[in-house]
């Protein structure tokens, strides 16, 4: 959740709306904030399907990053055990 004038949030999140657009999709006023909540977790909405994919990526992305770790800590476990 962000506060303040939705200009000003782009511009605060420019680099990570430029990673991940999606982002910007989900960012709605403050009033409309109740009604977006309930839509994310609506099938068949617009918020819904932005947010699934968001998720998504980010997920993919942090799997990416730890991947390199944990194939490198099973290697090691490897070698430990025979």
């Amino acid at each position: 959740m962000f506060r303040g004038e939705k200009g000003d949030i782009l511009k605060e999140y420019k680099e990570l709306i430029q990673k991940h657009p999606l982002v910007k999709a989900l960012i709605v006023p403050g009033a409309s904030l109740a009604v977006a909540r309930l839509k994310v977790k609506e099938p068949g909405t617009a918020h819904y399907a932005n947010y699934q994919k968001l998720k998504k990526e980010l997920l993919e992305a942090a799997q990416e990053k730890v991947m390199p770790e944990y194939l490198e800590y099973q290697k090691q476990e490897a070698m430990k055990n025979g």
